[in-house]
């Protein structure tokens, strides 16, 4: 399959791009620093862009075959990245007639915010880049296409494990956590399996 990935440099986007690669899938990494060491691997399409920049959104997915988003903030991007990239990947989308996007968001946002202590905080803390969550969300749930979202809560650097609990009604408690490379596990397997299509779903240990 031909997967898109933007996000691919950040640390969830890592772990996408090497479990899509051991898969056998083509993937093309969408970044703003495409020469970085992390995407400079055999079989990799690099393309270099910005994911504000519709134009080259549109261009890049091309001949693609299904979406993963992981996209995420640092300090020198916009604060509604999130929000505005992802609905310029679902107009690319739309128009080249892929139908399967896949996104990593946050537990927290939409309706799980003030669902339990763990999100309160998070949004106390993390305010305007939860807000750009439910803009994200918002977006995608609209877009008519085959979407999943996933919600994990503290991420972790550590191995993927393929053991994890997944839900649209599950709780995250202080202490939650899941590793990126499980958030990466999950989100490949949804490029097939229809359970949780249609849905935003959280994931934890």
């Amino acid at each position: 399959m031909k997967l898109a990935i933007f996000g691919a440099t950040g640390r969830t986007g890592q772990c996408l791009l090497q479990q899509a690669l051991s898969q056998g899938h083509e993937v093309l990494a969408f970044a703003r620093r495409p020469h970085a060491r992390a995407l400079q691997r055999p079989g990799v399409t690099l393309v270099q862009g910005d994911v504000l920049d519709a134009q080259r959104v549109h261009d890049a997915l091309t001949g693609q075959h299904a979406v993963l988003n992981a996209l995420g903030t640092s300090r020198r991007s916009p604060r509604d990245i999130c929000s505005r990239g992802t609905r310029n990947i679902i107009d690319a989308m739309r128009h080249h007639n892929i139908p399967r996007l896949i996104v990593e968001t946050a537990y927290g946002a939409s309706e799980t915010r003030g669902a339990d202590l763990y999100s309160r905080m998070l949004r106390v803390v993390l305010r305007s880049l939860m807000i750009d969550k439910d803009l994200q969300e918002g977006y995608i749930r609209h877009s008519g296409l085959d979407w999943v979202i996933v919600r994990p809560p503290r991420l972790t650097n550590g191995p993927r494990r393929g053991l994890y609990q997944v839900g649209p009604d599950l709780r995250m408690g202080l202490f939650s956590k899941i590793s990126r490379a499980d958030v990466a596990d999950f989100m490949l397997k949804q490029l097939t399996d229809n359970a949780a299509l249609g849905q935003a779903v959280g994931i934890r240990y």
